[in-house]
């Protein structure tokens, strides 16, 4: 009896740091009930990790910026019941370049391989997900390492059930849809205005507009039922030529080429870019350098249209349709 109670306590001690997943619901933001270990220099591995100190998240979201370092999550779930549950782990971020689950199996850990760089069969859902089983009455500790060098490491973690993980896809992916299908149909709308008065300023604000929609495809992972794949180190370049065609549109449609001091900032702006478009390459991938440069073009293009707003008419129109885009 004595022996029975000893073994009750010792499960009851063992279990009361692990998330149970009945009680989790469909849909359950699980960073805020794990720990995690921040690898500055990217020295630990699987073998490594358990050595290290890993501490309480208590915020639900990863908000870190642009960094080059891993995040390292270890998250310890429990079944209760007497039947094999399965759990989705979920990232509602698709621009994570690596992302890797490890979970025990016998003496060794499983790796599993997801992120934008990690080639897996599409299967209509764009985020980054990984489907994990428990056993009746088993406890596991899963460890997630994510890295992210070309855009910010910024993401939520949830614990879905399988249906409620088509449910999260097909709400972000109607509203991803609306969005998009918008910009294409502002496309079609100023293409033809330009084929019609052969403005140049509409074919560059065409331009604009295209490469501004591949961007963010490309940034949400829409892009991938159009191409089934990612091409490494590529969204700095288009975000790069969408400002590129921005400076330009605004030059045309503000004739600058009256005021000689606002246009030498757009050609020395212009010109940055495209040298800075030129030189990037997988060894040389300055994002923080590349996003100086291109708010402070839209920093530039925001001056532009307060000091020539009482002079020119469009300048009302531009800063309306920021304001609402």
């Amino acid at each position: 009896m004595i022996l029975k109670i000893l073994v009750i306590l010792l499960l009851f001690i063992c279990n009361l740091n692990a998330i149970n997943i009945s009680e989790t619901g469909d849909k359950h933001n699980i960073l805020g009930d794990s720990s995690v270990y921040f690898d500055e220099f990217n020295v630990e591995d699987i073998d490594s990790i358990d050595e290290q100190l890993f501490t309480e998240y208590n915020t639900n979201k990863v908000d870190l910026g642009l960094i080059k370092s891993s995040l390292w999550i270890k998250i310890d779930l429990f079944n209760d019941t007497l039947f094999e549950k399965e759990r989705i782990l979920y990232f509602d971020n698709f621009a994570l370049d690596y992302i890797t689950l490890y979970t025990k199996s016998g003496d060794r850990y499983k790796e599993y391989n997801e992120g934008v760089f990690r080639e897996r069969e599409f299967n209509n859902i764009i985020n980054p997900y990984f489907q994990i089983s428990l056993k009746p009455n088993e406890e596991k500790v899963f460890y997630l390492k994510v890295k992210s060098n070309t855009t910010a490491l910024n993401f939520k973690l949830f614990l879905l059930t399988n249906e409620q993980l088509y449910i999260e896809e097909s709400n972000k992916q109607l509203i991803l849809s609306l969005f998009l299908g918008g910009l294409i149909a502002l496309i079609l709308y100023n293409t033809f205005i330009y084929f019609f008065t052969k403005d140049l300023a509409y074919f560059f604000y065409v331009l604009y507009i295209l490469t501004f929609t591949i961007g963010h495809s490309y940034l949400t992972g829409m892009h991938l039922f159009l191409i089934n794949g990612h091409f490494e180190y590529l969204l700095v370049r288009i975000f790069v030529i969408m400002t590129i065609f921005l400076l330009i549109f605004i030059k045309v449609i503000l004739n600058l080429k009256k005021y000689k001091f606002l246009n030498y900032g757009i050609h020395g702006f212009t010109g940055a870019l495209i040298l800075l478009f030129v030189m990037l390459s997988k060894d040389f991938y300055p994002v923080p350098l590349a996003m100086s440069i291109m708010l402070s073009a839209m920093f530039y293009i925001l001056f532009i249209c307060f000091y020539l707003i009482k002079e020119t008419r469009e300048v009302r129109y531009i800063i309306v349709g920021w304001i609402f885009a």
